[in-house]
């Protein structure tokens, strides 16, 4: 009997992470108009991802029990990489969370994590914190190298790579002929002639990369997500420093006023690396990039197409798709086992 072929639609951390969950089982070609290792393009997130581990409580709106399962398998997964493979830039990374909507993080899910605790009241006001914190030991990654070493780990596993821009699902499964088809284009999920999903929105993001001395993770949720801020090291003595939420934004333009917003968000967070003035940041670059957020939440479910192509979804996470991506190709696999187990069962 012939092994059934699978093709995955992205090459993002999400499309990667599928096809390596995948390729344990089946024949798996990832189709893709990036690839890891290309040069920045605004349309693809994967690369400009601060990617880190920052983990999304249950009493956030729209949580459900899929999605903390799903980070937990990925805290899972990326704790045993950073441990037994560093060279994939996974390594474990003490955090600070400021939370100015929680009263306490004493019952959050993640309170398994390393070393959580919650912050003390010093550690609040130093960070200009009105409300509760938490500290805890998560993961960071380097998303171009994680991204190229994660492809070299596909291919190892006998994942083929096509390098294609589709319009359609039907498009890629013809390229790629298949017995299920996994949709982890991200934004291209808006404009896929079969999927034509109207809750994909845009979501400009807009950061700087820094030299500091700064090792620890630090993240500040504010009442919305215009307070949302963050430091995040790169292991390199550089640090991601943001961010910004721009909906229905993509605009690839730096904007001034928003660095300076930045800067002056993470001064009163940080004021220990964080230099009283934008001119004082010893800058790398800014960075602009679009994030693939989805209304109501991420798609991951099957679906029979009309033409009787059978797809698996996954798509949505905003800025999740490390987060989630290793806790999401488990959800992805056992999708596409149910396709294949009835579609041997009517054999």
């Amino acid at each position: 009997m012939s092994k059934t072929h699978v093709t995955v639609l992205g090459a993002g951390v999400v499309g990667l992470a599928c096809a390596l969950e995948l390729s344990a089982l089946y024949d798996v070609t990832i189709v893709a108009r990036n690839m890891p290792g290309d040069p920045l393009a605004p349309g693809w997130a994967s690369p400009f991802a601060g990617a880190n581990l920052a983990p999304v409580h249950q009493f956030e709106e729209g949580v459900t029990e899929q999605h903390v399962r799903m980070q937990k398998q990925c805290f899972d997964e990326f704790f045993k990489l950073a441990d037994a493979f560093p060279e994939s830039s996974a390594r474990r990374t003490p955090a600070y969370e400021y939370q100015e909507k929680l009263k306490s993080c004493k019952d959050v899910w993640f309170n398994v994590l390393p070393n959580f605790r919650e912050l003390t009241a010093t550690e609040l006001s130093d960070a200009n914190c009105t409300g509760s914190g938490c500290f805890y030991t998560t993961v960071m990654l380097t998303p171009d190298v994680f991204l190229s070493w994660l492809r070299r780990r596909c291919e190892d596993a006998g994942v083929h790579f096509m390098r294609a821009e589709v319009a359609s699902l039907r498009d890629a499964a013809a390229l790629a002929p298949c017995d299920v088809i996994v949709n982890a284009s991200a934004h291209g999920s808006r404009t896929l002639a079969d999927v034509q999903d109207a809750a994909c929105v845009p979501v400009r993001g807009q950061l700087m990369l820094f030299r500091t001395p700064c090792e620890d993770i630090h993240i500040r949720y504010g009442a919305d997500w215009t307070d949302y801020t963050y430091v995040l090291p790169r292991g390199d003595g550089t640090a991601i420093m943001g961010g910004t939420k721009g909906f229905y934004d993509i605009d690839p333009n730096v904007r001034p006023e928003e660095a300076a917003d930045i800067h002056r968000r993470n001064r009163l967070m940080l004021p220990k690396y964080v230099p009283p003035t934008l001119g004082e940041i010893d800058l790398v670059k800014h960075q602009v990039g679009i994030r693939p957020e989805r209304e109501g939440g991420p798609r991951v479910e099957g679906e029979i197409l009309p033409s009787g192509l059978r797809v698996v979804h996954t798509y949505g996470l905003t800025g999740g798709g490390y987060l989630y991506s290793f806790g999401m190709a488990k959800e992805v696999k056992k999708l596409a086992e149910g396709f294949v187990n009835s579609a041997a069962a009517r054999l």
